[in-house]
Order: structure tokens, then C-alpha cells, then sequence
């Protein structure tokens, strides 16, 4: 039945698409601001990958203990960002997605089977879709 199926958004893409916007802003606190968000994203990666030989109910403990913080700073950051202030349309619009996407960007912290993002699984079908036309 469809009521285990659950929804969850992948990190990669935003860390991503916020790099890209530090990459071409010009040095404004808004700069420094999204570098130093860029480091968070990057310690919970980190932890993430630290947790991978874990089991399911250890990793999901240290989530919660350890990555979590993190990830509600993150939200808190967002969420105090005035949009008059940015400037940048790209920038708000990757704001913009993450508090759109906060329950599912969240969901892998309810759930230790639940991957951070989906470069697994973009991994396996790659050689099926490599050179196919969309």
C-alpha cells in the first residue's frame, strides 16, 4: 500500500545551487553569510558520512543528537533572511526551496534508512539514462 511511502528532498541539489550563487556574488555580507551556510552544509555532510556503518537505529540517534542542531540552524538562518535585503533572485529562490521543502528536506532525520540526498540512486540508473535524449 502507498501509506509507507514517504517523500524526502535531496541536500546536493541546494548545496550545489547555493555554491553557485557564492560563486558569483560580489564580497558582501551576503557572501560571507552563504559561505559560512555553505560550511554548515558541509559539517553535516560530514557527520552524515561518519554515521554510514552504523545501524539504522544508532545512525538514526546520532542524527538527531548531533545533525539536527545544524539542520534547524540552517532553517533559522533561512528563515531570518530579508528578501529586500539579498538582492539576488537566485539567491531567494534557493532560499525560497529550502523553506518550500523544510518537512521533506527534514525527513531523513525521522528515519535512519532515509539517505541525505539521492546521489545513490542517480548513481545506479546513470548507465540507463547516459546518452538517452529527453
Amino acid at each position: 500500500s502507498g501509506s509507507n511511502i514517504r517523500c524526502h528532498k535531496c541536500y546536493k541539489w541546494l548545496k550545489y545551487s547555493l555554491a553557485k550563487v557564492v560563486q558569483i556574488l560580489a564580497v558582501t555580507w551576503l557572501k560571507y553569510s552563504l559561505t559560512f551556510t555553505l560550511a554548515k552544509i558541509a559539517e553535516i555532510y560530514h557527520l552524515e558520512g561518519l554515521l554510514k556503518d552504523f545501524s539504522r537505529e544508532e545512525r538514526l540517534r546520532r542524527r538527531q543528537k548531533e545533525i539536527a542542531p545544524l539542520v534547524e540552524a540552517y532553517f533559522a538562518w533561512v528563515k531570518a533572511q530579508n528578501p529586500l535585503q539579498i538582492g539576488s533572485k537566485k539567491t531567494c529562490d534557493r532560499l525560497a526551496y529550502s523553506l518550500n521543502q523544510e518537512k521533506q528536506l527534514k525527513m531523513f532525520l525521522c528515519d535512519g534508512e532515509i539517505p541525505i540526498d539521492n546521489s545513490a540512486s542517480e548513481r545506479a540508473i546513470r548507465p540507463f539514462t547516459v546518452g538517452r535524449k529527453n
